[in-house]
């Protein structure tokens, strides 16, 4: 469902953009018992109903990312999309600076 608002609309071009712009392979290791706590909240993001649900596995891929991070490029917006489109569903996830946000980013 598409809306008026320009930051949901910045995001749909986002997410419709990556399909040919933003293909990154991802190989996940996985445990002792072939399990990979990142790979499995993507999984679930795509699996679950409940929206409530989903944000619950997006708010742990967040986590997992900040946990990482030597926070060299300072604070931000993690935005996970999570979309179907035909033949299949996927994720985008992308970072936008803090200094920046959804407003001016790609301005000059």
């Amino acid at each position: 469902m598409r809306t008026n608002n320009k930051a949901t609309e910045y995001l749909h071009n986002i997410f419709d953009a990556s399909l040919n712009d933003g293909r990154i392979e991802i190989s996940f290791t996985s445990d002792e018992n072939q399990g990979n706590a990142f790979r499995e909240n993507l999984i679930n993001i795509l699996n679950k109903n409940e929206n409530s649900q989903k944000k619950y596995h997006a708010d742990k891929i967040a986590e997992r990312l900040y946990e990482v991070t030597d926070e060299r490029n300072g604070t931000g917006l993690l935005v996970v999309i999570e979309g179907e489109k035909p033949k299949s569903k996927r994720i985008v996830i992308v970072r936008f600076k803090g200094d920046e946000g959804l407003y001016n980013h790609g301005k000059n």
